[in-house]
């Protein structure tokens, strides 16, 4: 999430040697089933190698000449333009756009004789698009964040998986092995998802981390997380539920001090290390492949129907060299041909600020003259927390996340519906960086989905999350779906007892404030008049 401020299966995978899979949990099952497997993806895609598209040698002559000039001349290394990822978003929503040397550059002028914008119905071709879905991530299963188990981790000061897994003797540790396998075992059970399906949920996006598909104990995790994924999609399957699998984190990570990565590294380095970025882009293709291998499983085929590349990326790094944009420029056609359009959507994630442009025209662009971004589809991180509600100096009410959701927010969302660009909200939550009460969640969760639900282009939502463990005075409780759901003693009715057809349906729109579609961000104020 962005940072504003401050039963098992019996039938193997291809490849796999007989590894017969009892419903009881073993500390040690799961470890070895995925191990063929592996060693199949590998010989096809060796460690760190990269099946690029060829491009002539006077091409890569001239744009490595163009680039090395520009690069030059920049005002300031890239590298350095955030030591973290809180910024000061005071100063910039004062100035209401982005500093000249924080810009990233231009993209290229649009190719003549583009074809016409890609059908939405082309989006729609992998799950449907009567409405957009209700879905939930699985946040906090196959990777952890400290603040999402707050007894085992934020207490202890642990805020990152590396950490725990460290904290418990490391990687090969008996110890930390059997508490990481308890907990995947655990975290997520077949009656959970039997308690959101019933409640109305039909999709969920998984996070997972690089070294479930590309594992070294070197790097400090526990391997195994592979069987309970594949256990988890068979239960999905049993209820017809789709997913998405989302490479949450990369190595040397996307963006600093990012819990959620695996590690919390002070510097974005998967852009920085050409030897991280190497190896993200194999975990990519190795993660592409995995998807595809479950279709020949019938116990999980068509469950997956999308892969996220990567989450919340640091967009000061959009177009430097192994930056965002060359990274999904690269990597997309080399997925497509092991995920093809037709089955598959790819969610890609750019965390642009404060306005989507420079992403939202450069996705608009690409769909028209490339056949690969077919099914491509741009993924929306849309809170009232982190920077925004709790920003300093504005004073909160209850009447505020009203305002935003149904004045502010649909002109955030315009850029993209303008330019006909699909999209998804990967990730949205009740936080507000306050305490509130049972009535203004029910509130703050209806006037949420009917916004998705109408705005043009918009294929479906993940809530964050499915489940928070309990943390001292209740902390993140606005976050934890399965203890909200009315059927659980909590406040959120199902999306199906909802009025949904207008947007915000309970209040005046006319009372609106204006907003400047140059200028609004995600950290401007609303009042209603």
């Amino acid at each position: 999430m962005p940072v504003y401020d401050s039963e098992a299966s019996g039938k193997l995978l291809p490849g796999e040697a007989s590894c017969p899979v009892s419903s009881s949990f073993h500390p040690t099952q799961g470890m070895e089933q995925f191990e063929m497997l592996d060693a199949t993806l590998d010989s096809e895609h060796p460690r760190h190698v990269l099946r690029l598209c060829r491009r002539s040698v006077s091409l890569v002559a001239i744009l490595a000449l163009v680039f090395g000039v520009a690069w030059a001349l920049a005002p300031q290394n890239p590298m350095q333009l955030h030591k973290s990822q809180q910024l000061d978003y005071e100063r910039m929503d004062a100035e209401r756009s982005v500093s000249p040397n924080m810009q990233p550059k231009l993209q290229h002028e649009p190719r003549p004789k583009l074809r016409p914008e890609p059908p939405l119905d082309s989006v729609c071709s992998s799950i449907g698009c009567d409405k957009p879905f209700v879905g939930v991530n699985l946040g906090g299963w196959l990777l952890l964040e400290g603040w999402m188990w707050s007894e085992e981790m934020e207490s202890k000061g642990l805020a990152d998986e590396w950490s725990l897994i460290k904290h418990h003797g490391g990687p090969r540790s008996h110890r930390a092995i059997s508490l990481m396998h308890e907990h995947w075992d655990t975290f997520l059970t077949s009656k959970h998802l039997d308690q959101l399906q019933d409640f109305g949920i039909t999709h969920v996006r998984i996070p997972v981390g690089y070294w479930l598909v590309d594992y070294d104990s070197a790097d400090g995790y526990v391997d195994g997380g592979k069987y309970f994924l594949h256990r988890g999609l068979k239960w999905l399957k049993e209820r017809g539920m789709r997913a998405v699998i989302d490479m949450h984190a990369l190595p040397g990570a996307q963006a600093a001090t990012a819990v959620w990565s695996g590690r919390e590294e002070r510097n974005a380095s998967f852009f920085i290390k050409r030897k991280h970025n190497e190896r993200g882009r194999h975990a990519m293709l190795r993660l592409a492949r995995l998807i595809h291998s479950f279709e020949e499983d019938e116990q999980v085929s068509g469950v997956v129907f999308g892969m996220e590349l990567m989450n919340e990326p640091d967009f000061a790094f959009w177009d430097t060299p192994r930056g965002i944009r060359e990274t999904y420029e690269d990597m997309i056609p080399e997925i497509r041909r092991i995920l093809p359009a037709d089955t598959y959507m790819l969610l890609l994630n750019f965390q642009e600020f404060p306005r989507m442009v420079w992403s939202v025209d450069w996705l608009s662009q690409i769909r028209r003259h490339s056949k690969d971004f077919r099914n491509v589809v741009y993924d929306v991180h849309m809170y009232h927390g982190y920077g925004d509600d709790g920003r300093r100096g504005i004073h909160w009410s209850v009447h505020k996340d009203s305002c935003k959701t149904c004045c502010r927010d649909p002109k955030l969302l315009h850029p993209l519906s303008h330019k006909n660009v699909p999209m998804v909200i990967g990730e949205y939550s009740l936080n507000t960086d306050n305490f509130v009460d049972d009535d203004f969640r029910k509130q703050f969760w209806h006037n949420q989905l009917s916004l998705w639900t109408n705005t043009p282009g918009m294929v479906g939502s993940f809530f964050w999350n499915f489940r928070i463990l309990p943390a001292p005075h209740d902390y993140y409780s606005e976050m934890s779906l399965i203890d909200l759901m009315d059927s659980n003693g909590g406040p959120l009715p199902a999306p199906h007892t909802l009025e949904l057809a207008k947007l915000c349906g309970q209040h005046d729109l006319t009372r609106c404030p204006h907003f400047d579609l140059e200028n609004v961000t995600p950290i401007s104020d609303c009042n209603w008049k």
